[in-house]
């Protein structure tokens, strides 16, 4: 939509509306985590704010929390 990517800024979004309880902003924020975008790659992070995601309602989050889970990921 005419923006250069820049994974920086989209981590430092994520992270603002990840902060103020947004369930969309908490699972991208744990996307940058899984796979170090934007920021440096944290598993341990990257589940926190999984969970936290879940925790809001997201139910795509829920279905993936759930492999994780059967896959001891």
């Amino acid at each position: 939509m005419g923006v250069q990517k820049e994974l920086t800024k989209a981590f430092y979004w994520y992270q603002k509306s990840a902060n103020h309880n947004c369930a969309y902003g908490q699972y991208g924020l744990e996307i940058c985590y899984r796979f170090g975008l934007g920021t440096q790659k944290d598993q341990e992070k990257s589940f926190y704010w999984f969970q936290k995601s879940v925790e809001q309602g997201n139910a795509q989050g829920q279905v993936f929390l759930g492999d994780c889970y059967v896959l001891g990921q």
